[in-house]
Formats: structure tokens, C-alpha cells, sequence
């Protein structure tokens, strides 16, 4: 009976004529206000968990799963991680070692053989099993694999590539990479040795989005250890789970 009475009164206010009183009108309109507000809070909501998916799918291209780094310092001994046991541990399906540090990288200059155009990066050693930890490969342009042969490969940036006039289709295109050397300990006296070179050709290039593009360089981990005399040394070990 009350619920009955109840809606027999919603329907009388509801469905009254306006001319009898303001309540039918007033009615109304608050219905389609909460209507219009209800449906906008729908869309933005929406919108937001779209942006929200599209941020976590672009961040995967170079955010792990799981990153194991060192407690101090910027590098750590191998021989501290048994990459064969951590393999084994139930929920990783698959994990790389990475060496990564800033490094000056420039155009080569064909004749002088030397930089014109620079740029500091962020150069990340890896294996090609990176590529099944992270998602850049569905981001790569050319070549998916880097090689520490004849030629030395890298994956570069696509804002990196097009500053320093890289092309991948050019096979007489290269790069070059500088690092400190951490022997010379007066560079002004010894100019010649103070830094290290890598010298890559570009076989692709990622586009995940500006802040990344504009970052990395991807070569062979072996090759940027050996830029950083850093041999048998990680940064981190990267783990898809």
C-alpha cells in the first residue's frame, strides 16, 4: 500500500499539468538535468579507463614486469644473479639481463670519421631475449634483433634516428657512441684516450612515444659492457611474469 501510494503520487507530480502548478515542470527538468549529468560522468569515466589502458600499454614497451636492481651503485657482478634459477621460479615466463648508462651518441662524419651532430642517451645493453620481456617489439620498424657481428646493430629511438640523420635502409649509415674512460683520470693531459667508441649501424627504429623515442638506443649488451668497461657487469635483470 505505501509503496503503491508512493508511486501514484511520483506519477501525479510527473505527469500533472504544468498549467496546475510549477512541480510537474520543476520535475522535469531535474530529471533531464540528472540524465545529462549521469550520462557525462559515464563518458568521462570511459574516457579516462581508455587512457588508462592506452598509458599501460605504452609503458610495457620498456617497464618490466619485475626489475631487479642493485641495492647501491650504478652497476653489479653477474655472478650475484643465477639467471638459470630465477628462470625457474613459477610465474616468469621470461627475463633478460640489461646494462644501461648515458652516453653521448652522434652522426658519423664519412671522411673525418667523427661526430657532427650529438645527442646524450640513454644506451641499454640487451640480449634479443629482451624482446619477449618487453613490448617494444610490436613498436619496431626494420630489423627486431640487434647483432654484436659484422656489422655492430643497434635500435634506435625514432626521434634519435631522425636527429642524428640515422637511416636503416642506408647500409654505409652509422653511429657513433662515446663514454668516459674510467682509467683516464686526467682527460685534459691524455684527450685521445678519455673516451671510449662504439661505432653501430642503425637496423630499425621504435615509436612508442616521444619521451622514449627521444631516450633510448637498444644495442648488443656485450658491446656496451665492453664501452663501459663494465665486463661481466649488469645494471638490472628485467623479468616478464
Amino acid at each position: 500500500m505505501k509503496q503503491s501510494l508512493i508511486w501514484l503520487i511520483a506519477r501525479r507530480y510527473l505527469m500533472g499539468k504544468g498549467q496546475a502548478n510549477a512541480v510537474p515542470i520543476l520535475s522535469r527538468i531535474s530529471m533531464a538535468a540528472i540524465a545529462i549529468s549521469s550520462a557525462a560522468m559515464i563518458i568521462l569515466f570511459s574516457v579516462f579507463n581508455g587512457f588508462e589502458l592506452m598509458v599501460k600499454d605504452m609503458y610495457k614497451a620498456f617497464y618490466p614486469g619485475i626489475k631487479i636492481t642493485a641495492q647501491r651503485g650504478k652497476f653489479f657482478s653477474s655472478s650475484l644473479v643465477k639467471l638459470d634459477d630465477i628462470s625457474k621460479i613459477e610465474g616468469v615466463n621470461s627475463l633478460c639481463p640489461v646494462i644501461e648508462d648515458n652516453a653521448l651518441a652522434g652522426d658519423q662524419d664519412a671522411l673525418a670519421g667523427s661526430a657532427n651532430r650529438q645527442k646524450v642517451v640513454v644506451v641499454k645493453g640487451i640480449e634479443n631475449q629482451y624482446f619477449k620481456v618487453n613490448n617494444v617489439r610490436d613498436s619496431i620498424d626494420g630489423v627486431d634483433t640487434i647483432s654484436d657481428g659484422n656489422p655492430y646493430t643497434a635500435i634506435l629511438g625514432l626521434r634519435i634516428a631522425h636527429e642524428l640523420g640515422a637511416d636503416r635502409n642506408n647500409v654505409f649509415s652509422y653511429i657513433l657512441l662515446y663514454y668516459p674512460n674510467p682509467s683516464v683520470t686526467n682527460p685534459e693531459n691524455d684527450p685521445l684516450n678519455a673516451f671510449e667508441s662504439l661505432k653501430l649501424h642503425p637496423a630499425g627504429t621504435f615509436s612508442v612515444s616521444d619521451e622514449f623515442d627521444d631516450k633510448y638506443i637498444l644495442a648488443p649488451i656485450s658491446l656496451v659492457q665492453k664501452l663501459f668497461h663494465a665486463s661481466g657487469m649488469y645494471s638490472s635483470v628485467e623479468l616478464n611474469v
